[in-house]
């Protein structure tokens, strides 16, 4: 429930950090994770405050993934929203 005493305060970036992934748009099903056509490999990255930062190229998509989550949660702290299963 959404009362006070269940809120927490944050800026509205840090609460964008929340969104689910937008189907369709993407070509993997992780968050963060993208599959870059010329090279045929996995590639991650991070978006905070309108800028994308790109954390390498993987051959594997769950790699990808989990490199993209450790980054979140280094960069985003407690409203990281990690997508990749331990």
């Amino acid at each position: 429930n959404n009362t006070r005493a269940n809120l927490r305060a944050c800026t509205h970036s840090q609460n964008l950090q929340n969104a689910r992934k937008q189907l369709g748009v993407n070509t993997s099903r992780y968050r963060g994770v993208s599959l870059h056509k010329a090279s045929g490999l996995w590639r991650a990255y991070l978006s905070v405050s309108g800028r994308r930062t790109w954390n390498g190229y993987f051959t594997n998509e769950q790699q990808a993934a989990r490199t993209r989550d450790f980054v979140a949660v280094q960069v985003t702290g407690p409203f990281a929203r990690t997508t990749c299963p331990t």
